[in-house]
Parts: C-alpha cells; structure tokens; sequence
C-alpha cells in the first residue's frame, strides 16, 4: 500500500466528519493514528475535496523544519500537545520525524499526503489558516523555527509494482508492538544529474536490484514505506524511507544487501547518475502516524 494508500484515503477523510469525530487519512490507510475527539474537531471541520481526483496529480509533500537549538524541546512538546489538533486539521499528515544522526540533529521531518493534488492542499491549508486553535499553535510554535523547507514528491509506482507482495514490502499498514524499542527509519536522498532521463534509468536500474535486496535479508524486519522523486523543489532528487525495528537492524539489512550479486550490479549502474547520496536516521515523534 506504501504511502500511496493514504492518497486515496486522505480524499475520504476529508469527508468523514460526522458525529463530532474526524478520523486522520493515516489512520484510516496507513497506520494507528488516532481518532480526534469532539473538542479537536469543533475547531474548523477539514474541507470537502472534489471526488474526481483523477484529473489531478497525487502526491506526498516532504517538508522539512530547521528548528532553533534552545527551543527544540519545546516545539516538540507543542506538536505532542496538539497532536489530534494537526490530524483533524491536516488530514494527509503521513510521518513525523526527528533526526537520530546522519543529519541536522535540529531538523524535523513531516510527509503529507495529497490524493487530491494542488487544489486539494490548497484547500486543507487555507482551512487549517482558518482555525483558531491552529493559529494559536502556528504563533506559539514559530519562535522556535529557524527556516521551514517544502517539496513536493511523486511516488515510484513501477519500482511498487516490482516488489509487490515480497516480505518486506509495506502492503500492510505499520503497527507498533507493544513496549517495543522505538523503530528507527532511513531516509536514503539521491541527488542526481540533470536529463530528462536520468530519474526514469535511476528507477529502472533500482527496479531492477530492489527484489534481491528484500530477498537477501530475512531477520533485518526492514520494511519499505516511500520511493518518490521530486516535482517541485530541487529537480532530479529521488528518495528512499525504509523502516527497522532498531539502528542495528538498518546495519543487518545493509550488510545482507552488500552481499548479493543483482543489488550491487543496482547501484553501480545507479552510481554514475548520482551526483550525491545521503542517508539520515529518523525517529518517529509521538504525532507520527507511522509509529
């Protein structure tokens, strides 16, 4: 299902405020948000989109946060406090993560879903401008905010469609195990040359190498959650979110990968196209709806 599920239900929860609850497009897809009781969703009811999504292009919004040192903690503590505040309100809201290492350690990263596109985030955003609790929030958090980043990105689907069903492949919603350690995810970001060809050789090479790397490690529990490459922000960038029960276990998978033939053939095909690479661990904050 990936983050793509959350396209289609992130259009349905927008719709599904009834009764005085408004459930979150992640929780419905994707993962256990959590339900918004009456007092969250009385502020501003998230706006109904048009149904007819197939004349717009879906995507997922990447938005990055440079948070000042000092007021770190307590822009956490805001977001924790009005978690069900920004489900009812931004209801495509995917994953949301602090940096573990490997990164700005004063970053936080939030993906949201648009099943809807453009006109479906203008939409949400202008509502959620609209609402007075979240307007509080806005003005209580953004002292702590250094510089705010957005991108947005579309998901691979011909790299989903090559791994479909293999164990490690995401076809089912992440569920956190009870008093387990919390999960760490990878942000993988290549950085690639400009060409119109260069995105669709990069997919077809990784395609091609990605089967064998979930084949090759058994024990690691990696699960693949987003493949996708820039449309609007900085071009030729492709992005991989991978998630592991722990730090070490991202070493487990890495190490197994290394050791098979078709995904090292992968990535040196993939290497020349590359102008840069990174790979950032996250930790999941308590608003994430992928835990």
């Amino acid at each position: 299902m990936g983050f793509r599920g959350a396209w289609r239900s992130a259009a349905v929860c927008a719709r599904s405020v009834s009764a005085g609850t408004v459930q979150s497009a992640a929780w419905i897809s994707s993962g256990p948000g959590a339900s918004v009781g009456a007092g969250a969703a009385s502020t501003s009811a998230p706006p109904v989109i048009d149904a007819d999504a197939s004349k717009r292009t879906p995507f997922v919004e990447h938005r990055v946060y440079t948070l000042k040192p000092e007021g770190q903690r307590e822009y956490l503590r805001l977001c924790a406090e009005t978690a069900a505040l920004r489900r009812a309100v931004l209801p495509g809201l995917l994953g949301f993560f602090t940096v573990e290492t490997g990164g700005d350690l004063c970053q936080v990263h939030h993906f949201y879903a648009y099943p809807g596109g453009f006109d479906e985030r203008d939409q949400v955003r202008a509502a959620a401008a609209a609402t007075p609790e979240w307007k509080k929030f806005v003005e209580a958090s953004r002292v702590h905010v250094a510089r705010q980043e957005s991108r947005t990105m579309n998901e691979a689907t011909m790299v989903y469609d090559a791994v479909r069903g293999m164990e490690g492949y995401r076809a089912q919603k992440f569920v956190a195990s009870e008093g387990a350690p919390s999960p760490v995810y990878e942000l993988r970001e290549y950085q690639l040359h400009l060409g119109y060809d260069t995105v669709p050789k990069w997919m077809t090479h990784y395609k091609a190498g990605l089967p064998s790397k979930l084949e090759a490690d058994a024990v690691s529990g990696q699960q693949l959650a987003l493949v996708a490459y820039t449309d609007v922000g900085q071009l030729n960038t492709v992005i991989e979110l991978w998630r592991y029960p722990s730090c070490q276990a991202h070493m487990t998978a890495r190490q197994a990968a290394r050791g098979v033939a078709p995904w090292r053939d992968a990535i040196a095909a993939i290497q020349p196209l590359a102008q840069t690479f990174r790979s950032t661990l996250l930790r999941p904050h308590p608003v994430s709806n992928y835990p």
